[in-house]
C-alpha cells in the first residue's frame, strides 16, 4: 500500500512538470531543472549529474535542448495510472474492514445469531431473530404489570403466571401474535431480538403499555441445544470476545459463554408489598371471620391466615425456593401484590383496627390511590411457614441489615412514632427524608 502512494505521488509530481520551468524563492526569481523538471527549489538542491544544478536568475529562461514538454498522451496516461492506484487503495481499505468484520462476527466458527436462541422444547414460543415465528421454551423472565416479574415456562402455546393461565394466539405469525390478560386487555407482540420479546398492549394505564419478555439462550452446539444457565465464573465471550468474571450466560459443557451485552441477563425479581386496598378492605373482614373476634391483633389472626393448613399459603409454591406453603403476599390474587412502594414499621401487637385506620389515614392526607400503593408489611410478606417450621431466628445486626434492605427498595416509610421499636428508630435517623409520620 506504501509503494502504491510513493507511486501515486511521484505520478502526481510529473504531472505538475509540463516544462522546466517554476517560480523560484520569490516571482521574480525562475527555477530551470533538467533533472527532476520543474519541482519546487528545495527538491531542485537534490540535483546533481545529467541536468546540472537549478539555475535561478530574474529573468525566464527557455528550456534546455534536450527537454520536451509532456504531450496530451502521456498526461491522460499518467491521470489514469494516479486513478487506479487510488482506486486499489480504496478496495485493500474496503476489504480489510470486511475481514475484521467477518472475524468479529464468526467467533470459533460459530455463528452468534444461531446460537442466541431460546431453549428447545415442546411448543417452542420464541423468536429466533426477526422477522421469524415466536419461538420459546424454557423459563421465560416477563416484566409483568405493578412492576412486578413473572417466571414461566411457554409450553404447546400456553403458559401460567400469577394464578392465571394464558394462551397465545397465532404463535407462528409474529404480525398476528397475541394473547389478553383475565380482564380483556389486548397484548400483543411488537418485535424480537436475539433472547428477548417486546410486547405492547392496549391498556389505558401508560406504565402497563410495553413489557419485555427474556428468554434463556440455548447453547446449539451439541448433538442436541439446551438452555444455559446465568451464573458468575471466568469467561471470555463467544460473541464479542470481551473477558470477564460477572454473571452471564454460559454452557459450561461446550465452553459457550455470552456476556451480557450479547444476551440479555434474566429479569430480578422485585421486592413485593401488599396493596394498601387489600390491607384496608378486603383483609379486616377476612381476619375477622377467621378469628372470631371484632379487633384482633396480628399474633392471632397468624395462626388463622398465614400458617397451617388454612393459611392462605398452605400448600401454594413459593416462587424463591420453590417449595410448597408460600407467604401471604405471594399467595394473593394478582391484583393485591406489587414491586413495594412503601416500608411501613409497626408491631404485631397492634389491634386489627388500629392497622387499618393508620393505613386509611394516611392515604387520606397524601391523596394517594390504594391500588398503586404497595405496603411492606412483615406479617403479609415474610414467608411465616419458613420461619416457624426452621425456627429462624434474626439477630439485630441481621435485621437491621434486612430492615435497611427492604426499606431502600421500597423508598419510603410511615410510622407510628409511639410503637415504633429501638432498632427502627436507628434506620429511621438516617433515612428522614422518606418518612411519613403518624403521631
Amino acid at each position: 500500500m506504501a509503494l502504491w502512494m510513493y507511486g501515486f505521488l511521484v505520478v502526481s509530481a510529473e504531472l505538475s512538470g509540463q516544462n522546466a520551468t517554476v517560480h523560484g524563492r520569490n516571482l521574480e526569481e525562475y527555477v530551470n531543472c533538467g533533472v527532476c523538471k520543474a519541482v519546487p527549489l528545495s527538491t531542485c538542491d537534490w540535483c546533481d549529474g545529467t541536468g546540472g544544478k537549478a539555475q535561478i536568475s530574474t529573468k525566464k529562461p527557455e528550456l534546455p535542448p534536450n527537454s520536451q514538454q509532456q504531450g496530451p498522451k502521456e498526461d491522460i496516461f499518467a491521470i489514469g495510472v494516479g486513478v487506479l492506484m487510488l482506486l486499489s487503495c480504496g478496495a485493500f481499505l474496503a476489504w480489510c474492514l470486511w475481514k475484521r468484520h467477518q472475524e468479529k462476527k464468526n467467533v470459533d466458527g460459530a455463528n452468534p445469531d444461531l446460537e442466541l436462541q431460546p431453549a428447545p422444547g415442546p411448543g417452542q414460543i420464541f423468536p429466533p431473530r426477526q422477522p421469524s415465528p415466536v419461538q420459546c421454551s424454557g423459563q421465560i423472565s416477563a416484566q409483568w404489570p405493578r412492576r412486578k416479574v413473572a417466571f414461566f415456562n411457554v409450553e404447546s402455546g400456553a403458559f401460567e403466571a400469577f394464578g392465571h393461565r394464558y394462551s397465545i394466539e397465532h404463535p407462528d405469525e409474529p404480525q398476528l401474535t397475541k394473547f389478553h390478560w383475565a380482564d380483556g386487555t389486548l397484548q400483543t407482540l411488537v418485535r424480537s431480538h436475539r433472547n428477548t420479546i417486546e410486547w405492547q398492549t392496549n391498556h389505558s394505564n401508560p406504565e402497563w403499555q410495553r413489557f419485555l419478555w427474556v428468554c434463556t439462550p440455548a447453547c446449539t452446539r451439541g448433538s442436541t441445544s439446551h438452555g444455559m444457565e446465568f451464573s458468575a465464573t471466568s469467561y471470555k465471550c463467544s460473541v464479542c470476545k470481551s473477558s470477564g468474571n460477572e454473571k452471564h450466560w454460559q454452557c459450561a459443557e461446550h465452553n459457550v459463554h455470552f456476556c451480557c451485552n450479547c444476551a440479555v441477563p434474566p429479569l430480578k425479581p422485585p421486592t413485593l408489598g401488599v396493596s394498601a386496598r387489600y390491607a384496608v378492605d378486603v383483609f379486616p373482614p377476612l381476619a375477622r371471620s377467621a378469628t372470631g373476634a371484632l379487633n384482633p391483633d396480628f399474633y392471632a389472626i397468624c395462626p388463622r391466615l398465614a400458617l397451617g393448613e388454612h393459611g392462605l399459603g398452605f400448600r401454594k409454591t413459593c416462587p424463591r425456593d420453590g417449595r410448597p406453603n408460600c407467604s401471604l403476599v405471594d399467595a394473593l390474587e394478582d391484583q393485591y401484590s406489587g414491586k413495594v412502594t412503601h416500608f411501613v414499621s409497626w408491631c404485631w401487637g397492634y389491634r386489627l383496627q388500629d392497622f387499618v385506620s393508620a393505613v386509611s389515614i394516611w392515604l387520606r392526607r397524601t391523596q394517594l390511590n390504594s391500588d398503586d400503593v404497595f405496603l411492606w408489611v412483615c406479617f403479609f410478606c415474610n414467608n411465616q411457614y419458613r420461619i416457624m417450621d426452621e425456627g429462624t431466628k434474626t439477630g439485630s445486626d441481621e435485621l437491621k441489615a434486612v430492615f435497611e434492605t427492604h426499606l431502600a427498595e421500597a423508598g419510603q416509610m410511615f410510622f407510628d412514632g409511639k410503637q415504633t421499636d429501638k432498632l427502627a428508630l436507628s434506620v429511621l435517623a438516617e433515612q428522614r427524608e422518606h418518612l411519613f409520620y403518624l403521631g
